[in-house]
């Protein structure tokens, strides 16, 4: 068995500078389509955070309008456990509302988790116990917490996300996990 394992210097994964949510979802969604046999959407989040300390309002415009379509309140600007038709509801604001993204006063941080529980790889179905949290708005990024039965394994899928020019993996954080005896 093998973790996917990179430095905690990298704790916010991978930066996808300047990509799009739509682009960013769509490069995903091919992923998934390639190499996930099975997968969850788990949860999502939406974080709005002020720029500038100095303006305070437009911070809240933003957060009434994710408590108005959300039908929930924000604590401390943050909706927590969003599900998936939440989540979408709010990638779509997000995605049709380019000055959400924008340099202005606010900063958008729309996360997701997604569970993989089987690779597809070369048309066999592989148990996986693997993780990507993807940050769409502001700050775009994917982290990765994965695992791997052989390295082979590690390399198709490192192919897949290089293949579609999304992130690349580093071999050198591939780290063996040591099994303790039953």
């Amino acid at each position: 068995m093998y973790r996917y394992m990179p430095p905690k210097s990298s704790v916010w994964g991978h930066k996808l500078r300047g990509m799009s949510p739509a682009r960013e979802k769509e490069l995903f969604d091919e992923f998934l389509r390639r190499a996930a046999a099975q997968y969850s959407f788990t949860s999502g989040s939406l974080m709005i955070a002020r720029r500038d300390r100095t303006d305070e309002h437009s911070t809240a415009e933003v957060v009434q309008r994710f408590e108005r379509l959300l039908g929930l309140t924000a604590r401390v600007n943050y909706f927590a456990c969003l599900s998936a038709a939440q989540f979408d509801r709010c990638f779509a604001t997000v995605e049709g509302d380019p000055t959400l993204l924008s340099a202005g006063k606010v900063h958008v941080l729309l996360g997701a988790r997604y569970d993989v529980s089987q690779w597809r790889i070369e048309g066999a179905e592989v148990p996986t116990d693997s993780q990507f949290r993807l940050n769409f708005g502001t700050l775009p990024g994917v982290s990765t917490f994965l695992t791997f039965e052989t390295v082979e394994q590690f390399h198709h899928i490192q192919r897949v996300l290089a293949d579609l020019r999304f992130c690349r993996l580093n071999e050198k954080h591939l780290k063996p996990v040591k099994v303790g005896r039953r």
